[in-house]
C-alpha cells in the first residue's frame, strides 16, 4: 500500500467512505478537499503521497505550525 499514486489513495479514500456508508454530502465535502490536496501536490510535481508534501500543504492552506 506505500507509495500509491496520490490519485489512487484518493479512489481508494472514497471507497472507504462509501463503505462505511458516508452520506453523499460529505463525500462531496471530501472530494472538494482531496481536489485542493491533489492540485498542491501537482503544483509542487509530486504523484505520490509524502507526509512532507503533506504537512507542507497543512501549513501553506491553514498555517499550521503557526497554530501549533
Amino acid at each position: 500500500m506505500n507509495n500509491l499514486p496520490l490519485q489512487e489513495l484518493i479512489a481508494r479514500l472514497e471507497k472507504e467512505l462509501y463503505r462505511l456508508h458516508y452520506k453523499e454530502g460529505s463525500v462531496k465535502y471530501y472530494r472538494l478537499m482531496w481536489r485542493r490536496i491533489a492540485t498542491f501536490f501537482e503544483n509542487e510535481g509530486v504523484a505520490h503521497f509524502t507526509e512532507a508534501v503533506g504537512m507542507r500543504f497543512l501549513d501553506e492552506e491553514y498555517n499550521f505550525f503557526e497554530l501549533e
